[in-house]
């Protein structure tokens, strides 16, 4: 009886350590990679379980030299450096806090790809130097009901052709035991690549109308390639009324800008890209 009540204490002193471990990021654990890309094995699956819900979640980037609030994007340019949010929901109580692991890899054969930084107090890259991947360093607690977390990562210097971002999600209730968490599937953001796309040449037709507008500007761009281009509306007085991005995924595409808030007079509709631009006059 005494040595099956040891082994139960050590089976259960072996359980606490490894949880506790995790909680400092799997991959700093000797777990690897736990996103489940392609070219991995397992997940944070592998281990937690038992909780309710279910984890869902999302992957978001933002150009970070562009204004707070700007699109998301589904491309990147060589050498820019992009703000990265993974966020996810699981309503179940007492799932408050999380764990989770990001990776960036070249569609092409899936090694790793760009550099992080901005990580904050409670993420770390592995390896320390030059990582390949970041994870949490300890629980994260969910903020206005959402796990979400944010840093940046910078494309390679030069064009790699598609890039593809994966994610995972483990929601836990933080008692250090992998029993009552609940891991999410494996989020995933596909990237294509916008570097050599022309610039916003004479070739492309923008139209916008009705000139004069009312309530909604719509905005044409004829033999326009794909990429994102930057709209910045400026009125009389040179100041900017807004700023948007449009993400060109086609040879035509058709976008509309709210002007209901715009007072009456005249503005100056600048569709840029790559540092070449054209100029519309609109009355309102």
């Amino acid at each position: 009886m005494r040595k099956k009540s040891l082994l139960i204490t050590a089976a259960t002193a072996i359980i606490y350590l490894t949880a506790t471990s995790y909680s400092s990021g799997p991959a700093h654990n000797f777990e690897g990679d736990k996103t489940g890309r392609p070219g991995t094995s397992g997940t944070c699956a592998n281990c937690h379980s038992g909780g309710g819900g279910t984890t869902t979640g999302s992957i978001e980037i933002r150009r970070k030299d562009w204004s707070t609030g700007s699109p998301a994007l589904t491309s990147y340019i060589a050498g820019q450096t992009y703000i990265v949010t993974v966020k996810g929901t699981n309503p179940t109580a007492g799932l408050d806090d999380f764990g989770f692991q990001f990776t960036a890899v070249k569609s092409s054969d899936n090694a790793p790809i760009g550099t992080y930084s901005n990580l904050g107090t409670m993420v770390h890259g592995f390896p320390a130097t030059n990582s390949t991947l970041v994870e949490h360093n300890a629980p994260i607690p969910k903020t206005g009901g959402m796990y979400e977390v944010s840093f940046d990562w910078t494309a390679p210097a030069t064009a790699v052709g598609g890039i593809n971002m994966y994610a995972i999600i483990n929601a836990v209730n933080n008692d250090n035991v992998p029993t009552g968490d609940m891991p999410g599937s494996t989020i995933s953001l596909m990237l294509t690549d916008a570097t050599s796309i022309a610039k916003v040449t004479k070739e492309v037709v923008i139209k916008a109308y009705p000139n004069p507008v009312r309530d909604i500007l719509t905005l044409d761009l004829d033999k326009a390639d794909a990429g994102t281009y930057m709209v910045h509306v400026h009125n009389a007085n040179g100041s900017l009324v807004s700023a948007s991005a449009l993400e060109i995924g086609a040879s035509n595409y058709t976008g509309a800008i709210s002007t209901s808030a715009w007072a009456p007079g005249l503005y100056f509709v600048q569709v840029q890209k790559d540092g070449s631009k054209q100029v519309i006059p609109v009355v309102k």
